[in-house]
């Protein structure tokens, strides 16, 4: 089942709308929503383009097992993992880690509470597995997933992309799905995708 999206986290410092500003040369705030709308499009066309997720954002994901795997995931950390029997209520169950390396040694209990975990990056992929519950037919992980230090190339590109839209276009679209970006940014991207240090999107 593909993830929910339940809340999008601030974006780094570098894309902040007063960064951005300072980019694009803009000094007054009549043009703010029309920034912040242009950035939000600029990392979604970056993301799609690279099939790589940057964006820090809370997920939902339900499963029909008590494992989940979050080895092309950029997650930083499990928020709750609930379980659901019969169409009754939700209820919250203990979360376990192991990676595939260890697919073969005993499932070891996390010390610490799922709002404090964090993954390993440095041992993917990896899986989580939470406790069999008999009758759970429905399994609902809750977790945190994004890039927090992102690649000075993809900054350059969203603020680039920008700019261009917002100075040579001149339309101000309704919303980011309007937001078209020239080939020329594909092409740049072509040329930045290789030392992007991330996580594929699925």
């Amino acid at each position: 089942m593909a993830p929910e999206l339940i809340q999008k986290l601030a974006l780094p410092s570098e894309l902040s709308l007063a960064a951005v500003k300072s980019f694009v040369r803009v000094y007054d705030n009549e043009h703010d929503s029309i920034l912040e709308l242009l950035t939000d499009a600029a990392v979604a066309f970056v993301e799609r383009y690279t099939r790589k997720a940057f964006r820090r954002a809370t997920y939902r994901e339900e499963s029909p097992t008590a494992c989940m795997d979050f080895g092309r995931w950029p997650v930083e950390t499990v928020d709750s993992m609930q379980y659901q029997v019969d169409g009754n209520q939700w209820m919250t169950e203990d979360v376990y880690e192991r990676t595939y390396d260890d697919a073969y040694s005993d499932v070891f209990t996390l010390d610490l509470a799922p709002s404090e975990y964090r993954i390993d990056r440095l041992r993917e992929p990896h899986r989580l597995i939470a406790n069999s519950i008999d009758g759970a037919l429905v399994y609902r992980w809750q977790y945190t997933a994004g890039v927090a230090v992102w690649p000075s190339d993809v900054i350059l590109v969203v603020l680039q992309a920008v700019e261009e839209h917002f100075t040579n276009r001149g339309a101000s679209p309704a919303s980011a799905q309007q937001a078209r970006f020239s080939r020329g940014f594909e092409l740049t991207l072509d040329q930045h995708v290789a030392h992007i240090d991330a996580v594929r999107w699925i």
